[in-house]
């Protein structure tokens, strides 16, 4: 049987030709894809560096794959191609080590396993992932 996940990855519209390609070449249909805009904010720091206020860009559209009731496995190709893929728009390599690259607030992955678990996380996945639990009391 085996541990299953839901997965949701999301990227700016423009990287999501590349995606289809990886997703199509391995095989892998999602059980949703979603095309939304979604509001852009940049940080503004005063001279000193500190904080300042946000500032609203433009909307960015975002294109945002659900995968229900999949194994996902650091070691299975489809996985590293996925991850690779999106970890190079997320990150870049500098000499100072990693640091997010300018697709980082565009890019994301996020999966919550069968125990509710959230796992394989990549960067901001919450800006367009909501992830809600709740308890209840269990009919005996």
């Amino acid at each position: 049987m085996g541990y299953r996940s839901t997965i949701i990855f999301g990227v700016e519209q423009s990287h999501a030709p590349k995606l289809d390609e990886i997703l199509k070449e391995h095989k892998m249909i999602a059980d949703l894809i979603v095309s939304k805009a979604y509001p852009l904010h940049k940080m503004v720091k005063d001279k000193h560096g500190d904080f300042e206020k946000w500032e609203r860009l433009d909307d960015i559209q975002m294109v945002i794959y659900r995968f229900e009731y999949l194994k996902w496995y650091d070691d299975y190709p489809e996985v590293i191609a996925i991850t690779k893929y999106l970890k190079g728009l997320a990150y870049t390599l500098e000499d100072s080590g990693v640091v997010e690259s300018d697709d980082y607030d565009t890019t994301f992955l996020v999966g919550l396993g069968e125990e509710g678990e959230i796992h394989s996380a990549i960067a901001d996945w919450w800006q367009y992932v909501d992830h809600i639990s709740k308890l209840e009391i269990q009919d005996i």
